[in-house]
């Protein structure tokens, strides 16, 4: 056989071979994603999350989702975890050269994630905090083999959308309710009492003073305005506790309270107190809210404007 033709099926012969193993490389990585990746992200019910000994865990219930069996965790913080277990792509393998460094920062400085729902099985795999520009650095359960990992159009760096600290899930919504599903809105001026007022949906709208009389020459169309004012109102930052102390506010004059009963006779009260600068003058900017007698937070006057009437806002 000439020495051309010889050379010519060496090509091919070693084509072959490369293509051989290139697919069976990426099919072996292929099945190595599926060890993080969920289609179908409804079935997931259970996201538990453990960084330095200490753990949070997401729970589905029936309209959202808990933070620790308690608060009710924002909708974007959600969608965007939820979108990394569905969308993760292979960036690629780990060179040699960092296998060791990147398995040492699994020990140490990486978030370890539990995944259950309506799935066979679970998925446990950690995410390493570990800086790269490619992607991030995933290592399955039982397994030392870590894998570049990324999702189109979210930070390379998926721990950014991964925390254990309650306050990053929580939502900041104060209240969010439709009018048919109120039942009254009371809001107190405990400074000012002539100003305070409560409104009743009891087959009708109806005014009542501080004093619980009922007032007649109530504005039903101004009633009926206020009622669609209470949806998707939000705080601006929360407070930790090891900042600033519920308690702390015991002595300190209230400035207003609200209070909500919804049509299941759950109540969801506020109460305002307002904030002073370095020079003690009056912060024109912000209040601060606690509701419930749990949370604390820094709510912006723009938010609340609409809804602190006053009651002769409600009289023809």
């Amino acid at each position: 056989m000439k020495p051309a033709k010889i050379f010519a099926l060496l090509i091919v012969l070693i084509s072959a071979i490369l293509v051989y193993f290139m697919s069976s490389k990426k099919g072996t990585l292929e099945n190595e994603l599926k060890n993080f990746v969920i289609e179908d992200t409804a079935s997931i019910n259970k996201i538990k999350l453990i960084f330095q000994n200490k753990t949070l865990l997401l729970e589905k219930s029936e309209n959202n989702w808990k933070i620790n069996n308690s608060y009710i965790a924002r909708n974007e913080a959600i969608y965007s975890v939820l979108k990394v277990f569905n969308q993760l792509q292979i960036q690629s393998t780990v060179p040699n050269s960092k296998q060791d460094s990147v398995l040492k920062s699994f020990e140490k400085n990486s978030f370890q994630v539990e995944i259950s729902g309506n799935f066979y099985g679970s998925k446990v795999f950690k995410i390493s905090n570990l800086a790269n520009n490619s992607g991030s650095y995933f290592l399955a359960e039982n397994s030392e083999n870590p894998l570049i990992l990324y999702v189109p159009g979210m930070n390379k760096n998926l721990t950014t959308y991964f925390s254990i600290n309650p306050a990053f899930w929580r939502s900041k919504i104060v209240f969010d309710y439709l009018p048919s599903n109120l039942k009254s809105v009371e809001l107190n001026f405990p400074s000012e009492n002539e100003k305070s007022f409560k409104i009743t949906n009891d087959k009708q709208l109806e005014l009542f003073d501080f004093h619980k009389k009922k007032i007649d020459n109530f504005s039903l169309e101004n009633g009926q305005n206020y009622f669609s004012l209470f949806r998707k109102i939000e705080y601006k930052n929360l407070i930790e506790p090891s900042v600033l102390n519920i308690k702390s506010f015991v002595e300190k004059e209230v400035f207003a309270i609200i209070e909500i009963t919804n049509s299941q006779n759950n109540k969801n009260t506020l109460k305002l107190f307002q904030k002073f600068n370095d020079k003690n003058e009056i912060d024109l900017n912000v209040l601060y809210g606690i509701q419930n007698n749990e949370t604390l937070f820094e709510i912006t006057y723009f938010a609340l404007d609409p809804i602190l009437k006053e009651k002769n806002d409600f009289i023809k």
